[in-house]
């Protein structure tokens, strides 16, 4: 006698609301690069931080506005 498999529901997703304030490590993640990369652009001058108990955190508007300029070819 053979076995029904029941397939699971599909899971809902579910809104997540967007950041302010990206730790680096996210902001790589969400640019597709590593996290030295985003350093090296902050150092750079390109990608906007501002610092947090000594850790750099990247504005949402600046990686708005690192992929505009990047796309642009600015």
């Amino acid at each position: 006698m053979a076995r029904t498999i029941k397939k699971a529901a599909p899971k809902e997703r579910r809104e997540i609301p967007r950041r302010m304030l990206y730790p680096t490590g996210e902001a790589a993640f969400l640019l597709c690069c590593s996290a030295a990369f985003v350093r090296e652009e902050m150092d750079a001058g390109r990608l906007k931080y501002v610092v947090r108990n000594s850790r750099r955190f990247v504005p949402a508007f600046a990686i708005d506005d690192y992929l505009h300029e990047m796309c642009s070819g600015e």
